[in-house]
């Protein structure tokens, strides 16, 4: 297992955490709390971390990306920083 990226979001990792299993194991994997779960579809929590050139400026605003306007989920900025720091912390496996 390699090691964390550096986390770019000021925020809170634990409760990053806590809002991804309430808010977005539904449809993401986010590691091995549902790393059988989610949908085919989604990118897993691990990816975003792995590729954070393509998915860190995402983050931000997924609020506003397709499908997640229609849940009106009641977070707030510090919330969206906490996600982004649990995401971007995720150890990045390296294949041998």
């Amino acid at each position: 297992m390699g090691s964390a990226l550096p986390v770019l979001a000021d925020g809170n990792r634990a409760n990053g955490e806590a809002l991804a299993k309430r808010l977005c194991a539904r449809c993401h994997v986010i590691g091995d709390y549902n790393r059988m779960g989610g949908i085919d579809s989604t990118p897993s929590f691990p990816l975003m971390a792995k590729r954070p050139e393509i998915f860190a400026h995402r983050i931000p605003t997924f609020q506003k990306r397709r499908p997640h306007p229609q849940f009106q989920w009641p977070v707030s900025l510090q919330d969206i920083a906490d996600l982004e720091s649990y995401i971007l912390s995720l150890p990045v496996k390296k294949r041998p």
